[in-house]
């Protein structure tokens, strides 16, 4: 998963066009640790991990 998340990181980082796509599908997915906040939000360890997929 950390390698994933990595080649994730590398192709986001190199095209703008897709860290604004993560960001909007990031703040439409509800973090299952906190109420009601999207991932792309919350601080929560498992938030961060769902994003970093995204």
């Amino acid at each position: 998963a950390l390698l994933a998340a990595a080649v994730v990181g590398v192709v986001v980082t190199a095209d703008p066009p897709a860290v604004d796509r993560a960001e909007a599908i990031g703040s439409k997915i509800r973090c299952p640790v906190c109420q009601g906040e999207a991932i792309a939000d919350s601080p929560s360890g498992l938030a961060q991990d769902m994003m970093d997929l995204v």
